[in-house]
């Protein structure tokens, strides 16, 4: 059953505005670790990496969760323009953390987490070139991966909240992309039920996941910042 049947276009727009919001989020996070770099050049950061705190896990799982949509969007026909654009300047932006995650802890695995994002774009950028028949089969293809990574995203999601507790610190991380994502993925559940269950299942269940995670992780600022257990075990790696 298709619910808001007559609002897809108005629950397509949203989820695609709240999306490119969202972004400002990333961009934010972005500029947060160049700060940083900053501060840590100017002896200010008391032997934190400038992405300290930052799980390169949990950015590898939002990867791939907009990259699932983004192969989605572009398998249906005809292409969901409110999923695809968006989602492509996410990725821009998450291969702009990974980037920067990279420079600073310097291992192969940053390395490769970044060769892959650009890789998989690239092969997203061939499938509008596909036949009918192959984007059917793709689309298929784009709706394991959505399970997939909606798998992957709640477990880079809980990866993120077990460094902040066992950090006791929230670091490189922004509280502002967070508190963005979950404003983007209360619309993307919204979008999904438009599209109704047939089509808009991929967006529920990613949006859905993700927003339950984003609360969660949100509500580990607040511990890091307030709890006396936190606060403890602060002083006692400063000691």
């Amino acid at each position: 059953m298709e619910l808001f049947t007559g609002h897809y276009h108005l629950a397509g727009l949203a989820s695609a505005l709240f999306m490119v919001l969202s972004l400002s989020g990333l961009i934010l996070q972005v500029c947060f670790i160049w700060q940083r770099k900053k501060q840590r050049a100017a002896g200010r950061l008391a032997g934190e990496l400038p992405t300290s705190a930052l799980s390169m896990n949990r950015f590898a799982a939002s990867y791939l969760g907009f990259y699932a949509l983004l192969v989605y969007g572009l398998c249906l026909q005809p292409l969901n323009h409110y999923l695809v654009w968006p989602r492509v300047l996410a990725e821009m932006l998450l291969l702009a953390v990974f980037y920067a995650l990279w420079l600073d802890r310097r291992g192969l695995a940053p390395a490769m987490v970044f060769a892959a994002g650009v890789a998989l774009l690239l092969v997203a950028a061939a499938l509008p070139a596909m036949s009918a028949a192959a984007l059917l089969r793709s689309a298929a293809v784009a709706q394991a991966l959505v399970v997939l990574s909606a798998l992957v995203f709640l477990q880079g999601a809980v990866h993120q909240v077990v460094k902040i507790r066992r950090e006791c610190r929230t670091g490189g991380l922004s509280l502002r992309m967070h508190q963005l994502s979950a404003l983007k993925d209360t619309s993307l559940v919204l979008f999904g039920a438009a599209m109704g269950f047939d089509r808009g299942w991929p967006l529920l269940l990613i949006g859905g996941v993700s927003l339950a995670m984003q609360v969660v992780t949100m509500g580990h600022f607040h511990w890091a910042r307030t709890s006396p257990v936190a606060r403890r075990r602060r002083a006692a790696c400063r000691r």
